[in-house]
């Protein structure tokens, strides 16, 4: 039967081929245009921001993190470990504050809305707790308030036969300082954490060669900066 046939050839087969053709090139142009369109709006929004980072009496370091938060957060798909390096590069509370002023300068709208746009409810969290052990200002104490929380997680993301990796990295970046892994990883010991005596135990027992590649990449970036800081 005749609509056998065509069921049979496809949407195409009853289509004349000029008019295919027409909608296959218009379908293209459009699909180009969109591209374009984005492509363009992104580039306009950087060179418009890269104007008013450069030439507002900014901290250019600081200008730098906010370049690196946008980057993260609106390149080819959220990056979050990239957003969790940038905000983890930030010493202080009082410099966070600046930040999110500066990255609504630049724009045009607040770091808290750009965050709920690309971060599930989790992963803001995390840049929260990133941001809340920092000291507030510089010379004061980091906090090491969430070492319950960071134990009661480390605890859920250990397992037998899988392992939540994502969760332990965000653990990772949340501890403030380089001291604070010291301070995690006694309190690991003292409650056999999941069975470990320390900290490096419960990473090499839980993630494969390369995972733990990321979690020392992770856990040497503080100490750098430990270092950095001290030579001040």
């Amino acid at each position: 039967m005749a609509g056998q046939e065509v069921a049979q050839g496809g949407f195409w087969s009853g289509v004349n081929p000029t008019v295919k053709n027409t909608l296959v090139i218009g379908t293209a142009v459009l699909l180009l245009g969109g591209i374009s369109l984005y492509v363009g709006g992104r580039v306009i929004r950087r060179r418009r921001s890269q104007s008013i980072l450069k030439n507002a009496l900014y901290d250019k370091s600081l200008a730098s993190l906010v370049e690196k938060i946008d980057v993260a957060l609106t390149g080819a798909g959220t990056d979050e470990q990239k957003v969790y390096e940038a905000f983890s590069d930030i010493q202080t509370q009082e410099q966070a504050g600046k930040i999110i002023k500066m990255y609504k300068d630049a724009y045009g709208e607040t770091l808290d809305e750009a965050l709920r746009s690309d971060l599930e409810s989790e992963e803001l969290q995390t840049v929260k707790n990133i941001i809340s052990g920092k000291p507030r200002k510089k010379g004061d104490a980091p906090s090491y308030g969430l070492l319950e929380d960071w134990k009661r997680r480390l605890r859920a993301a250990a397992g037998s036969w899988s392992t939540d990796e994502d969760a332990i990295y965000a653990v990772l970046w949340e501890v403030p300082d380089y001291n604070g892994y010291t301070v995690l990883s006694k309190a690991i010991a003292s409650e056999k954490l999941a069975g470990y005596e320390s900290l490096t135990e419960y990473l090499k027992g839980q993630l494969d060669e390369e995972e733990q590649e990321q979690a020392k990449y992770i856990i040497n970036r503080k100490k750098n900066g430990a270092e950095k800081v001290a030579d001040a």
